[in-house]
Formats: C-alpha cells, sequence, structure tokens
C-alpha cells in the first residue's frame, strides 16, 4: 500500500532527469547527484543545502527555547555533524522530538519543496549503509503524512497504509526507496508493482498527526 500511495504521489510532480536543477520560482531547489557518484553524506549536504535555502526566506520555525540549547545552535555556527544528523544524535528525547517536529512542519507543509525532500532522503534510504537508516525512515513516512494531511486535512485513510507494521526489515525499505527514487529522477514509465513491493501487514496503531509550529525564526549567523 505504500509503495502504490508513493506511485501516485510521485504522479503529482514533474520528472526529474538526472543533473538538471530543480528550478521553481521563490522556492529551494536541489541538483540530483549522479548516481554512480553519489553517498549517503552528499546527500545529507545537498539536504543541509536545502534547509539552508528554506531558513534564508524565514521559512523554518524554531522555537525560542530550542535555538537556546547549545546542541542546536552547533549546527547553526558551521560545525559538524550535517543538520539531520545533529539532531537524531541529541541525546534528550524530548529535545530531539521537537526539533524534528519543527523540520516537519516548515517543509511538510510546503508542497514545492517536498519533492526535493523526499529525493535527499530516498536517496539516503537506498543506500547500504548510512546512519539512523529506521529514524530516516521515519522522518520520510511522516513528511509524506503531512504532506498528504495539509493538502487533503478532510481525509485520514493514509494513517493505516504509509507506514509498514515492522521497521526491522531493512530489505524492504532499501527496496521500495530504490524503486520509488527512479521514479523522481527518471523520466519514464512507473515499474509495474508487483506483490513483493506491497507492505502486506498494516500498522497496530495510526501515525499522530503532526502538530503546527507557529513561532517565527530568530536570526541565523552566517555559514562559511
Amino acid at each position: 500500500m505504500l509503495f502504490l500511495f508513493l506511485n501516485d504521489f510521485i504522479e503529482q510532480f514533474p520528472m526529474i532527469n538526472l543533473g538538471v536543477p530543480i528550478k521553481r520560482a521563490h522556492t529551494p531547489h536541489i541538483e540530483p547527484l549522479p548516481p554512480d557518484r553519489h553517498t549517503a553524506a552528499d546527500y545529507l549536504r545537498q539536504f543541509d543545502l536545502l534547509v539552508l535555502n528554506f531558513i534564508s526566506r524565514g521559512n523554518f520555525v524554531i522555537l525560542p527555547r530550542l535555538w537556546s540549547n547549545s546542541e542546536v545552535h552547533r549546527w547553526f555556527v558551521n560545525k559538524d555533524p550535517n543538520l539531520i544528523t545533529a539532531i537524531l544524535d541529541i541525546t534528550d528525547g524530548e529535545l530531539k522530538e521537537d526539533l524534528l517536529q519543527s523540520l516537519m512542519d516548515s517543509l511538510g507543509s510546503n508542497k514545492h519543496v517536498l519533492p526535493e525532500v523526499c529525493i535527499c532522503f530516498l536517496s539516503l534510504l537506498a543506500e547500504q549503509e548510512s546512519p539512523h537508516f529506521q529514524d530516516f525512515f521515519l522522518f520520510f513516512a511522516n513528511m509524506l503524512l503531512h504532506y498528504h494531511q495539509f493538502m487533503n486535512p478532510n481525509e485520514s485513510d493514509l494513517n493505516d497504509v504509509l507506514m509498514p507494521a515492522s521497521l526491522s526489515d531493512d530489505k524492504i525499505i532499501k527496496h521500495m526507496a530504490r524503486r520509488t527514487l527512479k521514479l523522481f529522477v527518471k523520466n519514464e514509465t512507473p515499474p509495474k508493482v508487483t506483490h513483493e513491493d506491497l507492505v502486506k501487514n498494516r500498522p497496530r496503531s495510526p501515525v499522530r498527526p503532526p502538530i503546527p509550529a507557529t513561532a517565527k525564526t530568530p536570526d541565523l549567523p552566517e555559514r562559511h
């Protein structure tokens, strides 16, 4: 069901040719990397650039109490690691969830930026090895759910089909990511979905919808 939904979801956007920048007026964009050269680190950096572009337009919401936290502040003063990894590495569980929620709220409610976000995360999920693999998948799946709820506020059917029953089978996730990524970057007919592509089990409980953020973005220091 997830793969079928992704097929329908992706068909809403123009196909993207490899190596061609994704340009839309007044929206952030990234350039897909050649598949024979990209690494997980490359796409993490692409995601960073995308978010920096988004932040520069005042669209990324961070609550003031989170901005004052040293673990959050270190990324914006140009220190390693990358944004999403820095968030996932935070040991304070509540702080981590708040930041991930802020990021999803900011990106997930903008229909123009979501295809670029999906390219980054699908590429990461298709890697043989990537840090925080399951966390990346959860973030990506919730981004799709957030977008669907933003565009279709009266529909909640995806709660029962978006998430696989088990997130322990990395092979299924990687297979779906590779197949779905091809739909983003190749201008061709979507591949036929087989029984193996479908998620057999439904989740035991629905995914909690994201809570919209309300605060404004603080002034950010320059990155060099």
